[in-house]
């Protein structure tokens, strides 16, 4: 599964990249004339209730994505190791003293 997400992602990210040669319209550009056009040749996904090519907006919307998506995953790295640093820290001194507790009762012992 691992390579099938990771194939998934490779083709998001040369998708993005390649968009300003992929898209085949202004993902931005309405036209109410064609709206609601089926998937053709010349719109590959049809067009919305704008008239905008969807081809277009799902190109230029994987950039989007992949940017969204990056973020979080930095951002929630980030928040993870500064709450676990203070959770370790807040939880280990405690309990390092438990655990010493019979070890100094052995030895007086």
């Amino acid at each position: 599964m691992a390579i099938v997400g990771g194939v998934i992602l490779v083709i998001m990210i040369v998708v993005a990249l390649f968009a300003p040669w992929l898209g085949t319209i202004d993902p931005q550009a309405v036209s109410p004339a064609k709206r609601l056009r089926p998937p053709s040749s010349i719109y590959w996904f049809g067009t919305d209730m704008l008239g905008r090519d969807v081809y277009s907006r799902v190109v230029y919307g994987a950039r989007i994505s992949l940017i969204v998506g990056l973020a979080v995953a930095v951002l929630s790295t980030l928040l993870g190791i500064v709450i676990g640093f203070f959770v370790v820290e807040s939880t280990t001194s405690p309990l390092l003293i438990f655990f010493a507790v019979p070890r100094v009762r052995s030895q007086l012992a």
